[in-house]
């Protein structure tokens, strides 16, 4: 697969929660002798400079861990509010940290299984479009890809939610792209849910 080069764009993972339905902090539950943080960076190592990863108070030595393997990695202040907080937060520092950044990509740090070969789609077609979200079998999922002209709605995000208001609000305006990967659908919010 040819990797396009890509400069202006930030890979944003959000992995801020508070893995309250998990009972433990699934970021470092095990899945293929890999944490599922780990896992999920991975499919994203071809761009590996690109990503920032969204952090919550409290998580400074996961943050210097990160760190150490050659990832960035960001605390949002206001995590604990939820979702939206994390989202809001996380593009305030994109800015703060990658003013030259002009898209984003929000990959979800509890969603592992979403393919290498996804992601470059999305990336690809971000560098063309300012809304781009996978679709499988006709369901929308993640990542999601923003254009600069949506950071200061994502902003504003509050509570729990993150992007899906503002993906719902703009569907009609969005470059939809059909997938063969159901990684895009696939959370993990339980322990039973890692296979």
């Amino acid at each position: 697969m040819n990797r396009i080069q890509i400069t202006d764009t930030t890979i944003l993972v959000m992995a801020a929660g508070s893995s309250s339905r998990f009972g433990s902090d699934k970021r470092q539950a095990i899945l293929n002798n890999k944490s599922i943080l780990e896992t999920t960076l991975e499919k994203a190592t071809p761009w590996k400079h690109l990503i920032r990863v969204i952090l919550a108070a409290g998580d400074e030595p996961l943050q210097k861990s990160l760190s150490d393997r050659g990832v960035t990695a960001h605390i949002a202040k206001n995590a604990h509010l939820g979702m939206g907080h994390s989202l809001a937060d996380g593009i305030q520092l994109l800015e703060q940290h990658d003013p030259e950044s002009n898209r984003c990509l929000v990959m979800l740090a509890d969603m592992p299984y979403v393919q290498t070969s996804t992601l470059q789609v999305l990336l690809s077609a971000l560098q063309r479009h300012n809304l781009v979200v996978p679709r499988f079998q006709g369901k929308t999922g993640n990542p999601v890809g923003f254009g600069r002209c949506y950071f200061s709605e994502l902003k504003k995000l509050t509570g729990d939610r993150g992007g899906k208001r503002i993906v719902q609000e703009n569907l009609h305006l969005a470059h939809k792209i059909d997938t063969g990967d159901i990684g895009i659908l696939k959370d993990i919010d339980r322990p039973e849910q890692i296979h």
